[in-house]
C-alpha cells in the first residue's frame, strides 16, 4: 500500500439543473501521525543541537555542534519535501481518476481510462 494516496471525501449537492461536488483530499491517519513523530523528532534534535551549538564554550565544539544543526536541517526540509511532493503526486493522479470517473468513463485501473461502450 502506498503511503501517500490520498483519502478523499466529498459531498454532493444536486438540483435539476446542476450539480455540485465539493471534495477533500487528505494524507492517510497514519501517515500523518508517523510522518509529525519522525519530523517532530528530527526538530527537537536540530533544536538541541543549535542551542548545544550557541552556548558551547570552545570554537571547535561550538562549530562541530552548529554544522550538524545545519545538517539536520538540510534533512529535516529534504524529508518534508519528499512528503510533499509524494502527495501533490497521488493526489493529482487521484484526482484526475476521480474527474474520469465522473465523466461516465471506464476506468481501467491502470491509471488510464477507456471510453465507456
Amino acid at each position: 500500500m502506498d503511503s501517500f494516496l490520498p483519502v478523499i471525501k466529498g459531498v454532493f449537492w444536486k438540483n435539476s439543473d446542476w450539480t455540485i461536488i465539493k471534495i477533500e483530499i487528505k494524507l492517510i491517519k497514519y501517515t500523518i501521525v508517523i510522518a509529525t513523530f519522525l519530523l517532530g523528532a528530527l526538530f527537537i534534535v536540530f533544536v538541541d543541537l543549535t542551542v548545544r551549538g550557541i552556548f558551547a564554550s570552545s570554537g571547535l565544539l561550538r562549530q562541530n555542534f552548529l554544522r550538524g544543526s545545519i545538517f539536520l536541517f538540510g534533512i529535516l526540509v529534504t524529508a518534508y519535501c519528499f512528503m510533499t511532493m509524494n502527495f501533490e503526486i497521488e493526489s493529482k493522479k487521484s484526482k484526475l481518476y476521480f474527474a474520469d470517473l465522473l465523466e461516465g468513463e471506464e476506468a481501467s485501473g491502470k491509471g488510464q481510462v477507456q471510453p465507456a461502450e
